[in-house]
């Protein structure tokens, strides 16, 4: 006969009864081990999303829109102004440098803005100008209009060698009276790229604040 511990109970069942809890020990750790494993893993799923806003931001600040600056003629009202025709582009020898880009911007801003053109006997008259000027970043400030503008060279190069920049404008002239009644520019570094883009691009960009057909001029 198979002989009995001081409990009571054989050794091939206290043997049995042993596994069962060793099986329920480690069945139970490997729980708390996917529990922790899922937890980590909601963690850097909530600090990911949670880094989402700054990620954003930074690619927000990295496009910023080309640098441009706006000059209405004061107290020159719109109201009337519905047509309009081109001039011969202005400038020095760089003129055509952005070829016919810039006055297709342009004519797409004034649709847009309401505006038709035509050759009979337009109400303004517009003008795109080009000029190609030689520049030095002396300060930090200008260096960093330069890279606004689409500078590729550093900092040392940029202040010591120099660099060229076009400066892109819009004229436009009541066809009366000859008066210019406003006036956009946006700089574009001869070394940035896609060049003819940027420029049109900061065409656009002035034109968002250009009047509308009929309306009235910002003061």
């Amino acid at each position: 006969m198979m002989g009995l511990r001081a409990n009571g109970s054989a050794p091939s069942e206290e043997k049995a009864k042993g596994k069962r809890q060793k099986s329920k020990v480690k069945s139970e750790e490997q729980g708390f081990r996917g529990l922790g494993g899922r937890r980590r893993g909601s963690s850097l799923l909530t600090f990911a999303f949670c880094l989402l806003p700054f990620a954003l931001a930074l690619t927000a600040c990295s496009a910023k829109p080309p640098p441009v600056k706006v000059e209405p003629t004061p107290n020159v009202s719109f109201a009337s102004y519905r047509t309009y025709a081109w001039l011969p582009t202005a400038g020095g020898p760089d003129k055509d440098l952005f070829g016919e880009r810039l006055q297709n911007e342009v004519e797409v801003q004034m649709a847009g803005k309401g505006y038709i053109i035509t050759g009979d006997g337009p109400d303004l008259l517009l003008q795109t100008e080009v000029v190609v000027e030689e520049r030095n970043a002396e300060t930090i400030g200008d260096f960093v209009r330069y890279e606004e503008a689409g500078g590729t060279q550093n900092l040392y190069a940029a202040f010591a060698i120099g660099y060229e920049r076009a400066v892109v404008s819009v004229n436009v002239y009541d066809t009366a009276t000859r008066q210019r009644v406003w006036h956009g520019r946006t700089p574009v570094a001869m070394d940035a790229k896609h060049r003819t883009e940027r420029g049109a691009a900061g065409v656009a960009e002035m034109f968002k604040v250009f009047p509308v057909s009929g309306g009235v001029n910002a003061r």
